[in-house]
């Protein structure tokens, strides 16, 4: 754990001091031995000064060794108050919660686990609610293990729920949509940004290469030149919503109809955000969601019909 000086300084400080008035009142000039002229008084009067002395000595070269030495007993991490301080090691990840005000509740369950972590602390950053992992480049990244705990928001009565499509950086959110000279791509209804429907979850990927990451080029391909912080974004997408415009329809049906049909042949699949596509949430794309998102398109207008249910254990 890496201690800072100034907090070292003053805690040992107040208990040199603390530890001198308590010296002071336990030895210091007693009236009865006073009026009797006894000589214990003399020594008594000569023993608390010389502990006072010897304190204010110690005082001085705490003092002196707070300038010269900064007091860091390094381990990798400055923990104060539950958080990680990123300085500690000059890089980090900041994962942002990037979800819109429509699933409230489903956000706050997100974060109260999150809060509930050893050593996690989520604070307010570009308008969402973060949280920030210091790394070391070259090294294994640690404190990862409450981030894989962020995915699917179930479909529940009542409520929609949303797949989680995965985490991306600012670069793949701001290519969208695809091709050639990809431009950004915005949420209709919530004007966040949008991944291409190609892309993948890029947290495997980034964790790997931060492990890995040797020479100072490989540090700046991940973080950027002159960077120390790398923002990673969790996206969700509507179940069924394959094709990712905010509603689920007809066409929803019929892309999702060619990846079944066409998806292992090469040049034939169909591009689409499948983890969208699992609407019975089994971890498969299959005719089993196939059918499913047909039913919920043709009879969601006269009843109930969940799409991404959570799966039963």
């Amino acid at each position: 754990m890496r201690i800072d000086g100034e907090y070292f300084v003053v805690c040992l400080t107040k208990f040199l001091f603390h530890y001198g008035m308590q010296v002071s009142q336990k030895i210091g000039i007693n009236p009865e031995l006073s009026k009797k002229g006894d000589h214990n008084m003399i020594k008594q009067i000569k023993g608390s000064v010389a502990t006072q002395r010897i304190i204010l000595l110690l005082m001085s070269v705490v003092m002196i060794l707070a300038v010269v030495f900064p007091f860091d007993v390094s381990a990798q991490y400055h923990v104060q108050e539950n958080y990680i301080d990123s300085s500690a090691t000059g890089y980090s990840l900041t994962f942002h919660m990037y979800l819109n005000s429509q699933t409230p509740a489903a956000l706050n369950s997100f974060i109260d686990m999150l809060n509930a972590a050893p050593n996690i602390q989520v604070i307010q950053n570009r308008g969402f609610a973060a949280v920030v992992i210091p790394v070391t480049p070259g090294q294994p990244v640690t404190h990862m293990s409450i981030i894989p705990c962020i995915g699917n928001i179930y479909g529940v009565t009542g409520a929609r729920g949303q797949a989680f499509w995965g985490w991306f950086d600012d670069e793949a959110l701001s290519k969208g949509s695809g091709g050639a000279n990809p431009t950004t791509r915005l949420d209709p209804t919530t004007g966040l940004r949008r991944p291409a429907l190609a892309a993948r979850c890029m947290l495997v990927e980034t964790i790997q290469s931060i492990a890995t990451a040797a020479t100072d080029e490989a540090i700046e391909a991940i973080f950027g030149e002159g960077n120390k912080n790398l923002d990673l974004f969790s996206v969700w997408s509507l179940w069924g919503d394959v094709n990712d415009d905010g509603v689920v329809n007809q066409n929803d049906l019929n892309l999702l109809s060619d990846h079944i049909a066409f998806g292992h042949i090469p040049n034939l699949a169909p591009v689409l955000n499948i983890n969208a596509a699992d609407v019975f949430a089994d971890g498969v794309v299959n005719q089993t969601d196939l059918n499913l998102l047909a039913d919920y398109i043709s009879f969601g207008n006269f009843w109930e019909v969940i799409l991404g249910v959570r799966p039963q254990r």
